[in-house]
Formats: C-alpha cells, sequence, structure tokens
C-alpha cells in the first residue's frame, strides 16, 4: 500500500489520538483498559514488509521500555511504555508520530493513541489486545524533519 502525503498526515493525527488516549488511560481514575486492536483488525492478514532503513543522519530514537521488544509472550492486559529521545538539540514533534498495525490493509491506531502521545514518549496504562501475534510500527519526526522508524511483535496469551 503506498502512503500518499494526505494519508500520513491522517497518520500523525491517528498516532495523537491514540497516544493521548494511552496517557489519559494512565492518569484517569477509571480501570477499565484501551482495546487497542479489535478481534475483526486482528483476523486481517498480516503485513510482513521488514524494517525501513535509516538516514544518514541522527534521528530521535525510539526505546521500547515496557513491554520490551525481546519480552516474550505477554496477557492482557499490559502497560505500554515508550520512551523519544531527540539529539542534536531537536525536540521530536509529537504531532508526527504514526502507530500502525501491521495487517494488509495497515491499520492505523494513531487516533486511538494520540491522547497519551508526548514529546517524550508514550505511556498507557491497560492495553487491551486480543490473543495472538500482533506487528505495530511506530513513526517519529523531530523539529529538523529527521525521522524515525521502528517496529515492535507482541504475543498475546489468555
Amino acid at each position: 500500500m503506498r502512503r500518499t502525503p494526505s494519508s500520513i498526515a491522517g497518520n500523525a493525527v491517528l498516532w495523537r489520538v491514540l497516544i493521548g488516549v494511552m496517557f489519559l488511560a494512565g492518569a484517569a481514575t477509571d480501570s477499565r483498559a484501551l482495546q487497542l486492536v479489535t478481534e475483526q483488525e486482528a483476523a486481517l492478514p498480516d503485513d510482513r514488509f521488514g524494517a525501513s532503513r535509516g538516514g544518514p543522519t541522527r534521528a530521535p530514537s525510539i526505546d521500547f521500555i515496557m513491554p520490551a521488544k525481546e519480552a516474550g509472550v505477554l496477557k492482557s492486559p499490559f502497560n505500554l511504555k515508550i520512551r523519544f529521545i531527540a539529539h542534536g538539540g531537536a525536540r521530536v514533534n509529537p504531532e508526527s508520530v504514526l502507530v500502525t498495525y501491521k495487517k494488509l490493509p495497515a491499520v492505523d491506531l494513531t487516533q486511538r493513541v494520540a491522547p497519551f502521545i508526548r514529546a517524550n514518549g508514550v505511556e498507557i496504562n491497560g492495553v487491551e489486545l486480543p490473543a495472538g501475534i500482533h506487528r505495530f510500527r511506530l513513526d517519529v519526526s523531530d523539529t529538523e524533519g529527521r525521522k524515525a522508524t521502528d517496529h515492535i511483535l507482541i504475543q498475546i496469551v489468555r
């Protein structure tokens, strides 16, 4: 699927909402979890295309704190914490963050996460995922226009 400027802008908005929802859920006293992916979305075919290549300048770093990239099998709900680190005096632009569920067709989760997106990362307490293997792509840019992309695979068991 080819990404157009309008789809990229839409993804940016969706990422902001998804991350914002994650932060609000963490700060709220409500104990309900955020349903990040629906059963119907999880049933879509996997997108198995590889990771993107990096550029010649130092792009922001994306650090998966919780769960770690090598966390293995998890139970749902779980807490999600991702840290963004800008370099060379730049700052991460929270409006540039895109969260994509790697399915065919891709599912833009940015709107669901946008309330939890901050310049320093994403933090959501109580993320719900259906049982199975889930692949996500995270894109972020800094104030100098440098872009970073990373992927995480999360396996959920009941």
